[in-house]
């Protein structure tokens, strides 16, 4: 199609019933990222809480807090080993 021509009514029916993306409560999209950042800080330490937490600017046992109410273990990340898939704890 040439710009500015008119699209077919099914095109457009089709795209407004597609989601373009997943929306999530807030207290949902808050708590995915959350999780997500503390997952790549313990990458990016290769799970050292101590350099994680002063990264997120955390006190340690506040940082280990929140690993635990993400169900997250830092030693998940250690020894350069890497984990394809996390399984998250609910």
């Amino acid at each position: 199609m040439k710009r500015g021509q008119d699209h077919p009514a099914s095109l457009v029916q089709r795209a407004l019933r597609t989601p373009t993306l997943d929306l999530l409560r807030y207290a949902e999209a808050k708590q995915k990222f959350e999780r997500d950042y503390l997952i790549r800080l313990l990458k990016l330490t290769d799970g050292n809480v101590s350099d994680a937490a002063r990264l997120a600017d955390r006190n340690r046992t506040e940082f280990y807090r929140l690993l635990q109410k993400n169900g997250l273990d830092p030693r998940m990340f250690r020894g350069g080993e890497e984990h394809v898939a996390i399984e998250r704890q609910e």
